[in-house]
């Protein structure tokens, strides 16, 4: 069959023999792809706890050991070791966040290493469920504020009471 195609095309007799310049390139490059390797995510799968949870003032990994997980999210690199999610509820972090959206949260970012814009989860005394906004910082000022331009409080200055629960590092939508 191969004497007939080089016969049809004016090739010389053994020219599909041999393998000739680009398809020589080609065959390499399959040849170093492993199609039986699967492709797997890294890391360990993300539990999402309530707002009363992660608003707790016990250590983050108690929370969550004690905590009935009822839905998990993909692995995120950025959760470090005691990373969780929460379902975000309400609409001051629209239209960025959406309720529903799953958020990504590391709770072991030190407070001296957060910045101005940089989304946090914040508990205080006194309140029931943590709150999700954004930083300002100002000097020795702390504030949240929503990215929600018509919500209510637009300003929210953090005061001692409060402390910072985690930094959300990423954004889980549900489509």
């Amino acid at each position: 069959m191969a004497r007939k195609i080089e016969k049809a095309f004016g090739l010389s007799h053994g020219y599909m023999d041999v393998s000739h310049g680009k398809n020589k390139d080609t065959v390499k490059l399959d040849n170093n792809i492993n199609l039986s390797e699967k492709i797997s995510l890294e890391g360990r799968q993300i539990p999402v706890i309530s707002w009363v949870a992660a608003g707790s003032f016990s250590p983050i990994e108690t929370v969550i050991k004690d905590t009935e997980v009822a839905e998990w999210l993909p692995p995120n690199k950025d959760c470090g070791k005691n990373g969780y999610g929460l379902v975000v509820v309400g609409n001051s972090m629209s239209p960025d966040f959406k309720p529903g959206d799953r958020i990504y949260i590391n709770p072991d970012i030190q407070t001296f290493d957060l910045q101005t814009d940089d989304l946090v989860i914040v508990a205080c005394h006194g309140e029931s469920e943590a709150t999700f906004k954004k930083l300002i910082i100002e000097g020795a000022n702390k504030y949240l504020q929503p990215l929600n331009p018509n919500w209510p409080e637009q300003i929210i200055k953090l005061t001692e009471d409060c402390r910072l629960v985690g930094k959300v590092v990423g954004l889980y939508r549900k489509i």
